[in-house]
């Protein structure tokens, strides 16, 4: 099995299972603090982590992009300056649909900003876990908190069809809570490119 780390082979002893392989990686991974951001099985992207590829059989190849967790958030926030834009104008489009009564082009839209929406949660959970600033980390854990309720709303209206509710939460909490996002986002990339 061939085994490729950032671009750079990885050698193991001839004899090892591919278990054994994977489990030593797991390791080497965790000592030196990395984790993985992709990861392609015999050429094919792959959302399994590695202790789930260790029970396939034929794996031929695994080549992994990994990074620090400062570098994964590093750039989750960079992406996020140009990202979020384009979440707050969807997210106030779906709304609009909505309250002209194109529900079709809503909901197919919403569903659309569903993941985008999710990946927002995990950054600013993220973002809680990695800065040690009080005061930046508490307006990370408020925000992270703030939005989960925002989420909360959104389900519920959702789940009980309330197309003007959520039209309502889409245009005047969740467009409004990614504009107030962005100065934060800023100050923390800030932050973190006074450490380099």
């Amino acid at each position: 099995m061939k085994v490729t780390v950032n671009d750079r082979e990885i050698l193991f002893e001839k004899d090892m299972s591919q278990s054994e392989i994977i489990l030593q990686l797991q390791s080497a991974l965790k000592e030196k603090n990395l984790v993985v951001m992709e990861a392609k099985v015999n050429g094919i992207a792959s959302n399994l982590d590695l202790s789930q590829l260790a029970g396939l059989n034929d794996i031929e190849d695994i080549d992994l992009l990994v990074a620090t967790p400062e570098q994964v958030l590093t750039e989750g926030l960079e992406t996020a300056v140009t990202y979020l834009p384009l979440l707050q104008r969807g997210l106030t489009e779906i709304a609009a649909f909505f309250q002209e009564g194109r529900e079709g082009e809503a909901i197919s839209k919403f569903q659309e900003a569903v993941p985008g929406m999710e990946w927002l949660g995990q950054i600013l959970s993220s973002a809680v876990l990695f800065f040690e600033n009080n005061s930046l980390q508490d307006s990370f854990r408020s925000s992270a908190i703030d939005y989960s309720k925002k989420l909360e709303d959104m389900l519920e209206a959702w789940q009980n069809r309330d197309y003007i509710l959520i039209a309502d939460l889409l245009e005047y909490e969740l467009a409004p809570f990614i504009d107030e996002l962005m100065p934060l986002i800023q100050n923390a990339l800030n932050i973190i490119a006074e450490k380099e």
